[in-house]
């Protein structure tokens, strides 16, 4: 289990919204066009929100694996556990790096989604031996994207995977028989 930090920075959107709504505004009272203000309005609006819904606390992130000992073929998940005390974090991104020998699903291993609503990562090795799986890389967005947590980049986890009871003809070998 991986618990790292990390702190929350205003994005570009907030950014570019706020300004291009005071250049409005402003070009709106130096040229007397209050149709500019109609304009910039809902981009003052959604700056404004996003402002004001800015993040007290930090969040902690820490990814685990289901099963670290796996039969090659045998699947097990990935999961992200977000601590917000606050409640902030409205969006969460993760993006698994992709490891040889390891079959991801969804196949580029990202995935997105809201709060509250958890989706692992569904992973299954497909050669034996130990296999070091990618890096994983987590994305905060608060309410109103306007400010996001990360990307941080999780360190690499390690999984042990035994060879199947199969050969590689298909046939189930048995342990107690000597091979010939």
């Amino acid at each position: 289990m991986s618990v790292v930090r990390s702190r929350w920075r205003t994005t570009s959107s907030l950014a570019r919204s706020l300004t291009v709504a005071g250049i409005g505004v402003a070009l709106a009272l130096t040229f007397g066009r209050p149709a500019l203000v109609v304009l910039v309005a809902p981009l003052l609006v959604a700056g404004a929100l996003g402002l004001l819904h800015k993040p007290v606390g930090e969040p902690r992130v820490s990814n685990t694996l289901s099963h670290a000992q796996l039969h090659e073929g045998q699947g097990t998940r990935t999961r992200l556990e977000v601590y917000d005390e606050d409640e902030d974090v409205e969006v969460i991104t993760r993006v698994l790096g992709q490891a040889p020998f390891v079959a991801l699903h969804p196949p580029e291993g990202a995935v997105a989604y809201r709060a509250g609503a958890e989706r692992a990562i569904e992973l299954s090795p497909r050669r034996w031996g130990s296999r070091m799986l990618g890096s994983e890389k987590v994305g905060l967005m608060s309410g109103w994207a306007g400010y996001r947590w990360g990307p941080l980049s999780l360190p690499p986890r390690e999984m042990f995977v035994l060879a199947s009871r199969r050969g590689r003809l298909g046939v189930l070998l048995d342990p107690g028989v000597p091979c010939r």
